[in-house]
């Protein structure tokens, strides 16, 4: 059993030093594999150290030496793996020590099991990042907060009622990454987010540990959550929309299509109001108050487990 790592780099040569360090000798870890994405800083030819002295460590490129955002870079990085199982781990985060070991037993334990999942923590560079993030009103530890069975997971990922995973903390098989169709290279924001959702309704993705975190994740100014946070809603529209129509396409369940098409007309309600068109986001409101009534009363009948 080995793991295959994946850092997409783009401008990171500040942290993917670090970064490496922390995840190249852990138990489990084959190869490290570092996918440049067109970097405009020293990170192309820092990476090339990184491998010359490491040899765990691989150098990936885009073939035309661009920058192709991230779910991009990420596809490229696991399609040049060579191991069953694949994490993530951003070129500015922290891996943990003793990051996989607990993971792999579980795997070992039961073969049917096709992803676990862990919390992070997180670690501010400066106030600023820190008064950003506190904004949010997530909390330090990015985590689900309750033991889910994984028929439940993709329930509560959907309706946020109990936390959600990160990259960082995952580990999953690549025959499910594949199986999912990797990350959607339309999105810009909420790539990973998506993902996340699509494993959970086709995988058996399991919990781990979700009271202490495995990695930590590095908040700076150049996050893009942050830069990208004033066009939010725009982003959310795009994601809950491919979503839903990723559902309606892949032959997804009754119940799943209700819980996606119950958040993306939500977002489609206050997309509606932004923009002033007040009758049309009023019908998108009424339409979602009897889609929650809906969902709430088959929760209450049959269970999360049941969409």
């Amino acid at each position: 059993m080995a793991i295959s790592v994946i850092i997409p780099v783009y401008n990171a040569e500040e942290w993917v030093v670090d970064s490496v360090a922390s995840i190249v000798d852990q138990e489990y870890v084959s190869e490290v594999i570092l996918v440049e994405d067109g970097s405009s800083d020293g990170s192309l030819a820092l990476c090339a150290t990184i491998v010359d002295t490491n040899p765990k460590a691989r150098l990936i490129k885009h073939p035309d030496g661009k920058n192709h955002g991230v779910a991009a870079t990420r596809n490229l990085g696991v399609m040049n793996a060579q191991c069953d199982f694949i994490a993530f781990l951003d070129a500015d985060d922290l891996c943990l020590p003793n990051r996989f070991n607990p993971p792999m037993s579980i795997f070992r334990q039961n073969p049917q099991i096709d992803g676990v999942y862990e919390a992070i923590g997180a670690i501010f560079e400066n106030q600023y990042a820190k008064k950003k993030w506190d904004a949010l009103n997530w909390g330090e530890l990015t985590t689900v907060r309750r033991i889910l069975k994984p028929e439940e997971l993709f329930y509560f990922l959907a309706m946020w009622e109990a936390g959600h995973f990160h990259l960082d903390g995952l580990v999953i098989k690549k025959e499910l990454f594949m199986k999912v169709g990797g990350f959607d290279e339309l999105l810009k924001l909420g790539e990973d987010s998506i993902f996340c959702m699509k494993a959970a309704a086709l995988g058996v993705l399991v919990p781990g540990r979700l009271a202490e975190p495995v990695a930590l994740r590095r908040l700076h100014d150049s996050n893009s959550i942050f830069k990208l946070k004033r066009d939010a809603l725009t982003h959310q529209l795009l994601g809950w929309r491919t979503l839903n129509e990723w559902a309606k396409k892949s032959g997804q369940s009754k119940g799943k299509k209700l819980l996606v098409r119950y958040q993306f007309w939500r977002v489609l309600a206050r997309h509606h109001r932004r923009n002033r068109n007040f009758q049309r986001a009023l019908f998108y409101y009424a339409v979602c108050r009897l889609m929650r009534l809906a969902i709430f009363m088959r929760k209450q009948l049959l269970g999360p487990g049941s969409f």
